[in-house]
């Protein structure tokens, strides 16, 4: 067998633009590492068409805000929760952290 390159860190962004989670390990199958990227955020007045969805690029904060997951073993049945700047914890599929991100 011939070593092409070798895993250093492994990394998993529950919810889309928001800071990542380092990882010990992770299952991955077709569609890659369980629970990354789980979430987004659309913004305000945008279709369901071309890229509608709220980056970090519209909002740099969105970096500050830390997203995981209640059972971290079980990402695709677990509770997702972020970690606001201010130190809130809310649900990601609540109402009050797309009232705060402006995204819908």
């Amino acid at each position: 067998m011939t070593v092409v390159g070798r895993v250093v860190g492994l990394w998993r962004y529950p919810v889309k633009s928001m800071a990542g989670e380092e990882l010990d390990g992770a299952e991955v199958s077709w569609h890659g590492l369980a629970g990354d990227r789980r979430w987004a955020f659309i913004r305000d007045g945008q279709v369901r068409s071309g890229f509608p969805w709220l980056t970090i690029r519209e909002r740099p904060e969105m970096a500050l805000y830390r997203p995981r997951f209640a059972e971290p073993e079980r990402p695709e049945a677990s509770v997702t929760l972020v970690r606001t700047p201010s130190g809130e914890e809310l649900d990601v599929a609540g109402p009050e952290l797309a009232a705060e991100l402006g995204g819908t």
